[in-house]
């Protein structure tokens, strides 16, 4: 039987290698903010293999509960620092910076981040009911991207707090996050698409979009397998 900590690792393999090739589309906004939920979301994973654990020890009586949970609270804490911190300051300078560049046609990257989306979404072994929720996910942020770029960093901040009240009550309520965190990273995805389509004309190839929807789909799409 495999190990959850392979999924802990398989994330972050693939966020990194989304990560990167989000870093070559040029955006130092977007770029930093991969990086911080690629770091919530990892935190997120440990805290619950924690919480997991110390359940688990629990009922079998043996040591290592209170360990266990140390090292819980800690990666909930290192999740929440972000969450109410960096992630909502950064966001903020994604909106000025989106606001002072204008907006371009976004349409040919809604395209590809649709379709891209769906072809994984029906190549990835997960539940009829994870697929439905991914597939209602995705397309209320296309939905959100369509209204512009002040309409998707309102929805970041927003789902970004969420995220955060789900985790203050970690303790009490084991509350699902994926869907939380799937959808701040297609808000990224959304973010993305002005970035690389200023009013001035594009300044993202096609190629260079595709593969970085790709792989932050790929990732997002690992934490329901």
């Amino acid at each position: 039987m495999q190990c959850r900590c392979d999924k802990v690792d398989s994330f972050r393999s693939a966020w990194d290698r989304a990560e990167r090739k989000g870093q070559e589309l040029g955006s130092q906004h977007i770029g930093t903010l991969l990086t911080i939920w690629g770091d919530v979301t990892h935190n997120v994973l440990l805290s619950d293999q924690h919480f997991r654990r110390a359940e688990r020890l629990r009922m079998l009586g043996e040591d290592g509960v209170d360990d266990a949970l140390r090292r819980r609270r800690r990666h909930n804490e290192a999740v929440l620092e972000l969450l109410r911190d960096d992630f909502p300051a950064q966001v903020r300078r994604l909106r000025t910076s989106l606001n002072e560049q204008g907006q371009g046609d976004i349409e040919p990257f809604v395209e590809t981040f649709r379709s891209t989306a769906r072809d994984q979404l029906a190549d990835t072994d997960i539940s009829l009911h994870d697929a439905e929720e991914v597939s209602r996910g995705l397309d209320d942020v296309i939905e959100t991207a369509r209204r512009g770029a002040d309409a998707v960093c309102d929805r970041m901040l927003s789902v970004g707090g969420e995220l955060a009240g789900l985790r203050e009550r970690r303790d009490a309520h084991n509350d699902p996050v994926s869907a939380v965190i799937l959808a701040i990273g297609a808000l990224l995805i959304a973010g993305a698409m002005f970035s690389c389509a200023p009013a001035g004309g594009r300044t993202c190839s096609d190629p260079q979009y595709f593969s970085f929807v790709l792989l932050i789909i790929v990732a997002l799409l690992l934490l329901l397998a």
